[in-house]
């Protein structure tokens, strides 16, 4: 609202390293861009030189060393916030200057992170939609950017897993307030990195056999989101609150690459040795098969009803195909 539809690629382009590093956006601490800073001008990633002050650089290498990110996205950053937060005025000195604005802008960086991961969600939705204003912008720069699209689906799911065995950073285990932040933080970015999972399996990416495979072992792996590394700092509300939505969202997700809707048309699919769709995953004797052996071994867990009752659906379309004369009864069942 209130931008131009050329203004959203103009935006976009220069942060496109952002997105292809959703892990790490901003980048690590290096030589380079400490000296980049040292000199006093730093030229930006859409063009822009800026001019540093000597006062400044305290600010700015404090940025990177605490939040352990690149100087020059450091100072980025640091710029953000200023215009968007101003600057702390409680400290009486330039040390204490310091410590508050350290304090101050994590907040701040934490949720620029989130928006990194968040900003996939309304271009992928923009190019399943031919009627969205982006629609074209989306297309181009989506494609350009995620050249192997079950790749990105796959670093997503790794880098999720990644997250729940990530351990407290060490500088952070007295600091129970800084800590418990910290783990918060860690979970809200496996909860965004499964909406992107979800969005991008909507129609971005085909559901195969390996894909599915990968999704359902990495849900129930994770107990759905409920096995985390902090768990011990996720006890309160927020914290049992976002394990929650992890775990809604692994019950949506897995559902949902099941393809319900294509299996309810008989035309939509097929069983043959030479399928003409090899990207969808009842193309595959082999998937079928393990992703059916994962269901029958967690189907015991009461928050796995409705997969399981879903991949039944999916069975039942399967047996309808092969012998659409055979009687419901005689139909397999989950756990047969």
């Amino acid at each position: 609202e209130g931008v131009h539809l050329e203004q959203v690629a103009q935006y976009l382009e220069p942060r496109k390293r952002h997105f292809k590093e959703f892990a790490r956006p901003f980048g690590k601490p290096s030589d380079a861009s400490r000296t980049v800073i040292n000199k006093g001008s730093a030229t930006l990633a859409d063009g822009v030189v800026v001019k540093i002050e000597d006062p400044d650089k305290e600010f700015i290498f404090a940025v990177s060393k605490n939040l352990d990110i690149d100087e020059v996205q450091a100072l980025v950053l640091l710029r953000s916030f200023l215009y968007n937060e101003g600057l702390p005025s409680k400290a009486e000195d330039a040390s204490s200057m310091v410590e508050e604005l350290v304090e101050a802008i994590t907040p701040f960086y934490y949720s620029e992170r989130l928006f990194v991961l968040r900003s996939f969600i309304p271009l992928l939705r923009a190019l399943e939609d031919s009627d969205d204003p982006i629609h074209t912008i989306a297309t181009k720069f989506v494609n350009d950017l995620i050249p192997d699209r079950p790749a990105f689906v796959e670093s997503l799911i790794d880098e999720y897993v990644r997250k729940t065995k990530e351990a407290l950073p060490e500088s952070m285990s007295v600091h129970p307030k800084i800590a418990s932040r910290w783990a918060k933080q860690n979970v809200k970015e496996q909860l965004v990195a499964l909406e992107v999972v979800f969005w991008s399996m909507w129609g971005f990416v085909p559901c195969s056999g390996p894909l599915v495979e990968k999704i359902f072992e990495t849900g129930y792996a994770s107990q759905l989101g409920r096995r985390q590394e902090n768990k011990r700092l996720l006890l309160d509300d927020e914290g049992q609150s976002n394990i929650a939505d992890c775990l809604v969202l692994w019950q949506i997700l897995m559902i949902e690459v099941l393809e319900l809707e294509r299996m309810s048309d008989l035309q939509q699919f097929e069983i043959s040795d030479n399928p003409v769709d090899k990207n969808f995953y009842v193309s595959s004797p082999q998937s079928v098969q393990k992703i059916h052996d994962i269901v029958v071994k967690y189907q015991e867990d009461p928050l796995s009803i409705c997969t399981t009752l879903s991949w039944a659906y999916v069975l039942s379309r399967l047996t309808w195909a092969i012998d659409p004369t055979l009687p419901s009864s005689k139909t397999p069942r989950v756990g047969c």
